[in-house]
């Protein structure tokens, strides 16, 4: 959402989550917004604003601070509403959805959009999501269309099947922000990872996250890249990376990221091997992509304290293997300068949380009309951070945000125990 509501053309000056090795990947990707890791229900309207006045000072040391806050927006924990998930309403990640509610309501900005997944407005979700739109209302926002309502990503120019609920609200003395009416042409699973073919040819790709291209590869590469991709590579400037209205960052084209391949037994691929496209592997359960058609929704597996279960992974459409981290971020419309940890089960989860950013972009565009702001394209060009931040452990990652790791989250998963030999 963060990349989306940039290239839309606003400025994040605060982004919380509670999960340090997410903040961290946060933090490399956005030099200019100020990351926090801390879980929303122990912050206060007080804490986040004093967090974005202190950052907009150092931004902008020469205005004063504006006093109101155009939009806030997020994605409160989705994982008790999913239907895919056990769904059940005590789980204590649910109380997230009020969470964000009161601090929307104590801070007062403009517009707020809250993403969640349609599990949320199943009948036994009825009371949590009353409470939580109750606050909105008593808060004097108006919703759009009245009620939540629901948007497919393939409708928006992202290759990938994926209903998600927005909750997007207007003060009283505010504009309404109309629903979204679809815009892009469709993408295909092919439009979206055919250039990638030629990095099949690196083994090395099977023992590390990223290759560096030669000048014939790349341009190989960039020849067969469709419209799609090109939008995903290609800024003003091809010497740094860029995303609609959002600023440049720094980046070399032939060096692809978040590439590594998944190792499978040789059983294992003769099963994916055949499996037709668009059907249902037998034994694993995982979904053949098609060519021409979109991605089913990317999954992000669970928590360390909910099991620590690896995200389903698509069957490449081409090849006997699953998909890799940047072929998902690709089906996710995520640009490739963008960057995830180099831990698989880190990037998936970190793909499969978040909300594609052409859509975010599609909602923040109609945030930006209600405003009636004609924004301009950012033109700083920050240094990059340390890719260090990409590789944290997550005791390492809790440290550099200054937190005890004795108060994280404990792992739940039970391992069994070792036969004897």
């Amino acid at each position: 959402m963060s990349l989306g509501f940039e290239a839309a053309g606003f400025e994040t000056l605060v982004a919380i989550d509670n999960n340090p090795i997410h903040v961290a990947t946060h933090e490399w990707n956005f030099q200019l917004t100020r990351s926090v890791c801390a879980d929303i229900e122990t912050l206060s309207a007080e804490d986040i604003l004093t967090s974005a006045k202190d950052h907009w000072s150092k931004r902008y040391p020469d205005e004063s601070w504006p006093g109101d806050i155009d939009c806030i927006f997020g994605g409160p924990s989705c994982q008790g509403f999913s239907e895919i998930g056990r769904r059940n309403p005590q789980d204590e990640r649910n109380n997230l959805l009020s969470a964000f509610a009161r601090l929307v309501a104590a801070i007062r900005p403009k517009y707020f959009v809250m993403e969640n997944v349609p599990g949320l407005l199943a009948p036994v979700n009825d009371s949590i999501r009353a409470e939580a739109l109750s606050i909105f209302v008593d808060a004097n926002y108006s919703l759009s269309a009245g009620r939540p309502f629901i948007l497919s990503a393939g409708d928006f120019g992202v290759p990938q099947a994926r209903r998600r609920v927005f909750v997007v609200g207007s003060r009283k003395d505010m504009a309404p922000v109309d629903v979204p009416v679809a815009t892009r042409d469709r993408v295909t699973v092919a439009e979206a990872l055919d250039d990638l073919r030629c990095l099949e040819l690196y083994r090395s790709l099977a023992r590390k996250d990223s290759i560096q291209l030669s000048a014939a590869a790349l341009a190989k590469m960039e020849a067969a890249a469709s419209a799609y991709v090109r939008s995903l590579r290609n800024g003003s400037d091809l010497a740094y990376g860029s995303y609609g209205l959002g600023y440049s960052r720094s980046w070399d084209r032939s060096i692809v990221t978040s590439a590594g391949r998944t190792a499978h037994r040789n059983e294992v691929r003769e099963r994916f091997r055949s499996t037709q496209q668009g059907a249902e592997e037998l034994v694993s359960r995982l979904q053949r992509l098609r060519a021409d058609g979109l991605a089913p929704t990317l999954r992000a597996g669970t928590a360390r304290d909910h099991g620590s279960f690896t995200s389903a992974r698509p069957i490449h459409h081409r090849y006997p293997r699953v998909i890799t981290v940047r072929e998902a971020a690709r089906l996710h419309s995520f640009p490739d300068w963008f960057r995830f940890h180099v831990t698989k089960w880190h990037g998936f989860q970190q793909i499969g949380n978040s909300v594609p950013p052409f859509l975010a972009e599609t909602i923040a565009g109609e945030v930006i009309r209600a405003l009636g702001s004609s924004p301009l394209k950012n033109k700083a060009k920050p240094e990059p951070r340390d890719d260090s931040l990409l590789t944290l452990g997550l005791v390492e990652a809790a440290m550099h945000y200054d937190i005890d790791p004795a108060t994280l989250p404990k792992e739940s998963r039970v391992r069994k125990p070792k036969a004897a030999l």
